[in-house]
């Protein structure tokens, strides 16, 4: 917490230098120091806190905590929603550069401003998305970018105008490091698989069902909420079902499968409510099919991506083998990829001037 502050005031900082960069900075003005660092562990605390449960938090940490005026609920849920990520995907390193980011656009009072209103929740989305391609999937090392925030978190400390702020965030958008190619995520994406991914395969479905399917923006803040879930609990209200079952009721569905192991890969597994998964039990995926389509409960609402699933995949359902399972993990490698975490570097004219 102590570094993360210090790259606040001075830049990127090593463990070893810390302590006799922290006493000089300290004694330029004691007091001034204590008080910027408390404000930053208060900050530091809650950014860390921010879970599924507390969408609260997030109006504590702007409004009460920054002073930024941001009324609109739903624009308050896209930055919960990547703060959460972030901190699902336990990534810690853009503390620094989040920080210096809220404090200096509330002391340039740029929530006035309509462009730097929508530019908050682009900001955490990029950076959410970002991360989510290159280390909650693709695993790369969290410290690569450690150095980049730290000195993105000094710039816009330092940023003095609405102007230097815009140079300072289109140089972290066009300096952020380039995010694995497609063929490298695809390759992570389709080898995940349940038990040993379970936690990481929910919250991939969790978040993709608090999108629309055809925009793959996020709904509104009363719909969205529907689909959060805890991921660390081993039993909770929504759970992770296979659509070939583990332990079919027919025992000659086996048969249908040349590799039995792929019914636990991701192009096999849903994310449902617990009493309809109850409800299931291990019938074929035929028998599943019909039975979610005849039942007017589970159409609508929470049920809307498995009734989008049905839509596209229903025709395979009397066949649903190896090919099918395959095919649905690429399927679903390829829109969270370039739809639901499609990473682009975000332009605007302002930064132009």
């Amino acid at each position: 917490m102590v570094r993360y502050f210090f790259m606040t005031q001075r830049g990127f900082i090593r463990k070893k230098s810390l302590y006799r960069e922290l006493k000089s900075l300290a004694n330029e003005d004691p007091k001034e120091f204590m008080k910027k660092l408390e404000h930053f562990s208060h900050f530091f605390i809650t950014y860390n806190s921010v879970d599924h449960t507390h969408f609260d938090k997030i109006k504590e940490l702007l409004v009460d905590h920054f002073k930024i005026k941001i009324n609109n609920n739903n624009r308050l849920f896209l930055i919960f929603k990547s703060l959460q990520g972030l901190n699902r995907y336990n990534i810690i390193q853009p503390i620094p550069t989040v920080y210096s980011f809220l404090q200096s656009y509330a002391r340039l009072g740029l929530d006035s401003s309509g462009t730097y209103r929508k530019g908050m929740v682009e900001f955490f989305e990029t950076i959410e998305r970002y991360h989510f391609i290159s280390n909650f999937i693709c695993g790369e090392r969290g410290n690569k970018t450690e150095e980049f925030y730290g000195r993105c978190a000094e710039e816009f400390s330092h940023a003095d105008s609405a102007q230097n702020f815009s140079k300072t965030e289109a140089n972290l958008y066009k300096l952020l490091p380039n995010i694995p190619s497609f063929s490298s995520f695809e390759s992570f994406f389709e080898k995940l698989s349940w038990p040993d991914d379970n936690k990481k395969i929910k919250e991939i479905f969790s978040r993709i069902n608090m999108c629309d399917s055809e925009t793959g923006t996020v709904k509104d803040e009363v719909s969205a909420k529907t689909f959060l879930l805890d991921p660390n609990q081993t039993l909770d209200s929504w759970n992770t079902e296979h659509w070939f079952p583990r332990n079919p009721k027919d025992s000659s569905l086996p048969d249908r499968l040349s590799n039995p192991d792929i019914i636990h890969n991701i192009g096999n597994l849903l994310l449902i409510p617990k009493t309809l998964n109850d409800a299931l039990d291990n019938v074929s995926p035929e028998e599943k099919a019909e039975f979610i389509k005849n039942n007017n409960k589970y159409q609508g609402g929470p049920y809307v991506h498995l009734n989008e699933f049905l839509e596209e995949y229903y025709v395979k359902h009397k066949d649903w083998k190896d090919i099918d399972i395959e095919d649905r993990a690429k399927n679903l490698a390829n829109v969270c990829y370039n739809k639901y975490w499609k990473f682009v570097r975000p332009t605007r004219d302002n930064w132009k001037i």
